[in-house]
């Protein structure tokens, strides 16, 4: 089951990808795809005794390929919430990530392998939780500026990141303190990790729920819509601003921003300040599903070849 999640989140992230060319997209399939790669070795573990003790014995001693592993998983996560939150100041983050590499890479030359594989796995789980607390707090104090239903759902995996983060670290605990075996006669890790494939899950779940409602939402509306407010606006600016949900004040930007106004020519125009200018832009583009104005100008050019058909009827 969980092979089968993992590979049609993989699908919908590569058929959004390759439909929008957003690298967010891209980022979530790559975090897949490692989860598959890396619950494909855990599964030849459990199956093939020989693989599972050379797997073992190359862990504790070097554990290069969980290194690559965690690190690009962590990237991935964190270039995700970065593009959708957008924060002002991103160095803190790039900062946490270099330390958190740095950590993974020292922590295997603990001498005491218990210690070891318990250190190795927290700074992961820190991170996450790290990533989930520090979303919440943002969108808690920046309400006015992550609005709309998107977001709400966003909140959502946000909280169930910190929890399931949590839950992992306490898994990892009871397992390597329980019953997993770092005798000189004797090797014996737990590879698999239930909480970490129910946080999988429902990332997996996350984004297949995203994907059905922006598909519908882009699919229906641009098919359906354009050609209803064609019919009530002279306008294609404020017909293509409608088919979104666009307000009165986000169409007239919207028009500027496809005419190629800057973002000070927009706040000299309107007489409204560049701040009020950059978050209506941000808005803009959670509406449109874009993060350029490069591609918010596809966009219009495929809904205007979508209703030249019935401009041009007689």
């Amino acid at each position: 089951m969980l092979t089968a999640v993992l590979a049609l989140s993989l699908a919908c992230a590569y058929y959004l990808f390759e439909r929008r060319r957003s690298r967010t997209f891209l980022a979530a399939g790559v975090m897949f795809l490692l989860y598959l790669m890396d619950n494909t070795v855990v599964l030849c573990t459990e199956i093939i005794p020989s693989f599972s003790a050379s797997y073992d014995t190359m862990f504790i001693s070097i554990p290069s390929f969980k290194t690559v592993y965690f690190a690009g998983l962590l990237a991935c996560v964190l270039y995700i919430y970065l593009s959708v939150m957008k924060p002002r100041e991103r160095l803190g983050a790039y900062a946490a990530f270099v330390f958190y590499v740095t950590a993974l890479i020292c922590i295997p030359m603990v001498p005491e392998s218990r210690w070891m594989v318990w250190l190795y796995y927290l700074p992961t789980q820190l991170f996450l939780a790290g990533i989930g607390l520090s979303g919440l707090l943002r969108l808690r104090r920046e309400a006015e500026r992550y609005k709309g239903p998107f977001f709400k759902l966003f909140r959502k995996l946000l909280v169930f990141l910190f929890v399931m983060a949590l839950a992992i670290l306490a898994e990892d605990t009871l397992v390597i303190s329980r019953f997993d075996i770092y005798s000189a006669r004797s090797l014996k890790i737990n590879n698999r990790s239930w909480t970490e494939n129910m946080l999988f899950l429902g990332l997996a779940g996350f984004f297949i729920k995203y994907t059905i409602a922006e598909l519908e939402r882009t699919e229906l509306r641009f098919r359906a819509e354009p050609r209803r407010s064609v019919a009530a606006h002279t306008d294609p600016y404020s017909a293509f601003g409608e088919t979104c949900g666009l307000t009165e004040r986000e169409c007239e930007i919207l028009m500027r921003l496809l005419e190629g106004e800057s973002q000070q020519e927009i706040s000299d125009a309107l007489t409204i300040a560049p701040g009020t200018v950059k978050t209506h832009i941000h808005n803009i583009y959670q509406k449109m599903d874009v993060a350029k104005r490069s591609q918010l100008m596809v966009k219009y050019q495929r809904f205007t070849e979508t209703v030249r058909p019935e401009q041009d009827a007689p």
